[in-house]
């Protein structure tokens, strides 16, 4: 994924549930500290669970520069809100 992202402003990584979709997102929040993430996906449930797995495996690792959302909230911003999504890589879980 990080070579596309080289080639090209988009990268899609398609694999079966459990198979470390999320483990490579991280690694590439891990590896641009100074740019700022919107991480969204289908539910809290699933942000919940994957940063308990991260942090078990990585407690040092900082999620300062990730802002998580729902589907469903994010169609429930107002339109100011959604400009003020400042993010340089959008991540749909």
């Amino acid at each position: 994924m990080l070579h596309c992202l080289q080639n090209s402003d988009r990268a899609a990584i398609i694999h079966p549930t459990g198979t470390g979709k999320s483990y490579i997102a991280f690694k590439l929040i891990e590896d641009h500290p100074n740019q700022n993430f919107l991480w969204l996906s289908p539910s809290d449930y699933i942000f919940r669970t994957q940063c308990e797995n991260l942090y078990r495996s990585d407690p040092q690792l900082t999620l300062q520069n990730v802002r998580f959302l729902t589907y469903a909230k994010l169609t429930y911003l107002l339109s100011e809100e959604v400009c003020q999504l400042s993010a340089d890589y959008i991540i749909l879980d």
